[in-house]
């Protein structure tokens, strides 16, 4: 079994566009994502499914310079992206993972993939039922689930969102992992400026002590530092 992790990347996001390329301590946060997901020991490689516009160029050229592994498919359909990506790679597992997630935890993409290799089930993500922080969830499938969603997925919302067509078919078998705690009111993803604010903070306080920090240290840092917390509170999550 070869598990891949597929990271989809695009310059042109719609709230905070070049998001990606924003820089902490001289590291893009692209580049702190994959130095986050490199810790991931359960997982065979990493595949970068970057957005064929020619905004792009930026994200390919970093890549290129920091020589990772990558893709450039359809912007907008992002499933035939992923699937081709997987397909050229000859994953038979993917693991998702969006590049808005520069603070994800190596350890729970570990467990995640530990759980979807001794299950049964075409899809687990620990994102169905939402007991983690924003910022630290991922889905994984096999390479079969994925093609049978972009061989049956006619709409664009679920070309564009990838794996909406697996969640809402009830012939495919899910599964969700919840975190010991419910965490869900922390938002750790990368969308809007106070996220991005609020990423650098965290990143700032914690990465020159330890170089791979985990969700444990992150919300440690959090409650030891109410004012943090205020910085995105009100952000509101796209649906």
């Amino acid at each position: 079994m070869k598990i891949g992790i597929i990271v989809q990347c695009r310059y042109n996001s719609t709230r905070l566009k070049g998001k990606i390329l924003k820089k902490i301590l001289n590291k893009t946060i692209l580049e702190i994502l994959i130095e986050r997901l490199n810790e991931v020991k359960r997982a065979d490689n990493i595949c970068l499914a970057i957005a064929n516009h020619k905004n792009d160029s930026k994200i390919i050229n970093l890549v290129k310079k920091i020589g990772i592994n990558y893709h450039i498919g359809s912007e907008l359909n992002v499933l035939k992206r992923y699937y081709d990506c997987a397909k050229i790679n000859k994953f038979n597992t993917i693991m998702r993972i969006t590049s808005d997630c520069p603070l994800i935890d190596p350890i729970i993409l570990d467990k995640l993939i530990y759980s979807y290799v001794k299950s049964n089930v075409d899809y687990m993500s620990n994102g169905l039922i939402r007991t983690f922080p924003l910022g630290m969830e991922a889905e994984i499938f096999s390479f079969k689930t994925l093609e049978k969603a972009y061989k049956n997925s006619k709409n664009d919302y679920d070309k564009e969102h990838v794996t909406t067509y697996i969640k809402s078919n009830k012939n495919f078998s899910k599964k969700n992992i919840k975190s010991n705690k419910n965490l869900s009111k922390y938002r750790f993803t990368l969308d809007t400026i106070e996220d991005y604010e609020l990423i650098t903070q965290i990143y700032l306080k914690l990465y020159p002590q330890k170089k791979i920090f985990y969700l444990s240290d992150i919300i440690s840092l959090m409650k030891s530092n109410n004012n943090l917390f205020e910085i995105n509170k009100n952000v509101i999550q796209k649906s």
